[in-house]
């Protein structure tokens, strides 16, 4: 049997919280804004906290009293864009509590 140059570890495997990231990809009108706050809210369950970040001029809002979405917080995000603007937006969220953010551009 031959010495093993690296060494591993196998452990009993334990859950641990990941974040998750996905994208939904489509021609306007395809359904994204809706298919994005479905699976926020599938993710998060009915009480979790849903923040959107609307770059569509208020466009999800459209969403706001859909059953099956049961709500969300709203933030509008106008010109001009940039990544350190795009930064203070999500810690924004993160700092008001939300569970789920959407960046729906």
């Amino acid at each position: 049997m031959s010495e093993l140059q690296h060494k591993f570890i196998i452990e009993e495997a334990k859950r641990e919280a990941a974040p998750i990231t996905a994208a939904f990809i489509g021609q306007s009108g395809a359904g994204r804004t809706y298919s994005a706050l479905l699976f926020a809210r599938g993710l998060v369950g009915k009480d979790g906290k849903i923040v959107v970040i609307d770059t569509e001029g208020g466009r999800a809002k459209i969403y706001a009293d859909d059953e099956d979405i049961v709500g969300f917080q709203h933030m509008n995000f106008e010109l001009h864009y940039s990544s350190e603007r795009y930064k203070d937006a999500v810690m924004t969220a993160v700092i008001a509590g939300a569970d789920a953010i959407i960046i729906d551009s």
